[in-house]
């Protein structure tokens, strides 16, 4: 009858895996929590954090935070960084296209056989040229 109460036990490696792996779940918990307090503090003070470093911060608060406050902030901060990113982007294509047109312009008035002097008509072709650009620039 001993022998087979013994055949049914747990040999010790199933129970050395069971309490390594119990021991892991909670160690996982705690280094879970330690990084959303760390992401929740650069949240709530992002100075000297790098678009990245908060984004990154942001992005893993939001998946494993909670839905408090500091959820709303880490989604006000995404947004903010999205916007400097499309004005950058935005910028940088009004540069090209302002580069673009003043090179078509110049291409033109050497076309016509104008010269640049000539160019120069008065204050009325000047203003019109600085409307254009600023036209330019706001697109």
């Amino acid at each position: 009858m001993t022998a087979h109460n013994l055949a049914f036990l747990p040999d010790m490696s199933a129970r050395m895996s069971r309490i390594v792996r119990n021991a892991k779940a909670e160690n996982d918990a705690e280094e879970r929590q330690a990084s959303v307090e760390r992401a929740r503090r650069i949240i709530r003070k992002p100075n000297g954090y790098t678009d990245g470093q908060l984004r990154t911060a942001c992005g893993f608060y939001m998946t494993h935070g909670d839905r408090g406050p500091d959820y709303l902030l880490a989604d006000q901060h995404l947004f903010a960084i999205n916007k400097r990113q499309q004005i950058a982007r935005n910028r940088a294509k009004a540069a090209a296209r302002v580069a673009a047109g003043a090179a078509a312009w110049a291409a033109a008035r050497a076309a016509a056989g104008t010269a640049w002097a000539a160019a120069d008509a008065g204050a009325a072709t000047r203003a019109a040229q600085e409307k254009q650009l600023r036209i330019m620039l706001a697109e």
